[in-house]
């Protein structure tokens, strides 16, 4: 890719989605103002802007001609449809943070990557997809025949942040898995079943990564429901209650488990840069659920994962652009120079060198 020298200057973009909730507005304003803060205060000046359509994002971005990008929003529509953000930023070579738009895209298509994984030889819980054909029908419904490895856990297929997930989607018998799959392929497109590998005694774990290569950092925290009550599926109204933590790992054995498993999942899915992973452990067995190719950032999970390396709220997002950065000085395409604050920081509150 090659960029051309007239992108040098300006400040750095932070983009999300306009959105019509007023309270998701002034979260976002909040949570990105203070990345924005964060970075300026390191030498990096940024900007947080909003965008609700493709042009739009097209138009703010050849308007400010910024040095460097970071999206939270995959889609250039707040209904996550559009074209990939990133995808535009290659368009208008723009040198960002992050995945490409193909690893974007097979994070975002569970079967896909859970297909990925399978030729891999990385242990993934055995699934069937039910779609929404182009005349209304559903195909696929001659697996719901054959399915008896009850239970399953039903969801969107290419959905993340646990939407479309509810406490029905564990399911049971024939009768309940009929009806949630096709209820799901209705509204979503598709609907992947898998082998429900969860409740019980098994133990979900959510890890984060942060970095490039054999220098990335793999951070594991174990996911809680705050109400013993509680336990199964994550839904919605779960993570935005915070009605779940994300917790240290005191077994070093099972810990160090956990991040040679990540990290051959992220490497297999292609992240660069950050992404965050669910995993689950049931009976023994280790067992890779799905990725995020552009996680929340900041966020209280991903929080949790890098405070078991000793990076607070300050040190993990500029942790993220470190590494981001580093890989684009590689490649010779960093169009803004790496602050040294920004280095001194991430290298004096990570246990591990980040790059």
């Amino acid at each position: 890719m090659s960029i051309e020298a007239g992108y040098k200057g300006g400040r750095v973009i932070i983009l999300s989605s306009r959105w019509a909730d007023e309270g998701r507005v002034e979260s976002d304003r909040l949570r990105f103002g203070d990345l924005a803060a964060l970075l300026s205060s390191l030498g990096l000046p940024a900007v947080h802007r909003t965008f609700a359509s493709e042009r739009e994002l097209r138009q703010l971005l050849e308007s400010e001609r910024p040095p460097l990008a970071f999206s939270a929003a995959h889609r250039s529509s707040p209904d996550g449809t559009g074209a990939n953000v990133h995808a535009v930023f290659e368009n208008l070579r723009i040198p960002y943070v992050g995945s490409s738009p193909e690893t974007i895209d097979l994070a975002l298509s569970k079967p896909r990557l859970k297909d990925l994984w399978k030729k891999r030889g990385i242990l993934t819980p055995d699934h069937f997809v039910i779609r929404r054909d182009s005349g209304g029908g559903l195909s696929g419904m001659e697996a719901l025949c054959s399915a008896t490895n009850y239970p399953y856990f039903v969801k969107p297929a290419s959905e993340g942040n646990s939407r479309g997930i509810g406490y029905d989607s564990v399911v049971h018998n024939a009768a309940e898995l009929e009806a949630k799959a096709s209820a799901v392929a209705e509204e979503f497109g598709e609907a992947l079943v898998e082998v429900f590998v969860g409740g019980g005694g098994a133990k979900e774990f959510t890890v984060a990564v942060v970095g490039n290569g054999s220098t990335a950092l793999v951070m594991p925290a174990r996911i809680s429901f705050l109400s013993a009550a509680r336990s199964g599926a994550i839904t919605v109204e779960d993570k935005d209650g915070h009605r779940t933590c994300a917790l240290p790992i005191g077994d070093a054995v099972l810990s160090a488990r956990i991040e040679e498993l990540a990290r051959v999942a992220f490497c297999a899915a292609g992240v660069r840069d950050y992404a965050r992973g669910d995993f689950i452990l049931c009976r023994d067995r280790l067992y890779a659920i799905e990725i995020n190719g552009q996680p929340m950032m900041p966020d209280r999970w991903f929080a949790a994962c890098c405070a078991g390396r000793g990076m607070d709220a300050r040190t993990y997002p500029a942790a993220v652009f470190l590494a981001g950065m580093t890989r684009l000085e590689s490649k010779g395409l960093l169009l803004a120079p790496i602050p040294d604050a920004m280095r001194d920081l991430v290298q004096r509150g990570s246990e591990t060198r980040i790059a």
